[in-house]
């Protein structure tokens, strides 16, 4: 006689191959993101009383990314693609770095253009670093 009160075992949960062809857009997508995010974080926004950074607007869809690979490829294939997506965030601060240390044009219109990348691209290690920080 069997127990009908006692519990069928559920079976194993089915995640997609993350060896298909969305898995690596998304990937991509997500990398490209965070790249970008941290691009944007350098610049401040203001909406009336509202302070914030151009990132703000980029990085929720990080998340957005992030859990749509978890749902569909499962939390390995997540971790691998936010791994990825560091590692390549912090390449990019990299070259920006080399790009910044560049010698550039002597000529008044050079010396503008590395100012203002010195502006633009010199803070955004402060970004990637934080993130680094805050995901840790």
């Amino acid at each position: 006689m069997t127990n009908p009160e006692a519990r069928t075992p559920a079976p194993p949960v089915a995640y997609a191959n993350a060896g298909s062809g969305i898995y690596a857009i998304l990937m991509a997508a997500l990398c490209a993101v965070v790249i970008l995010s941290g691009i944007g974080a350098s610049k401040g926004v203001v909406f009336g009383p509202i302070i914030t950074d151009g990132g703000f607007f980029l990085f929720p869809l990080a998340y957005v990314i992030g859990d749509v690979i978890s749902e569909i490829y499962g939390l390995r294939s997540a971790r691998r693609a936010i791994f990825m997506s560091f590692a390549v965030n912090i390449l990019a601060v990299l070259c920006y770095s080399v790009i910044i240390a560049l010698p550039g044009m002597d000529d008044d219109y050079g010396i503008a253009k590395q100012e203002a990348l010195e502006v633009a691209l010199g803070p955004v290690w402060l970004v990637v670093l934080a993130g680094l920080v805050g995901y840790v």
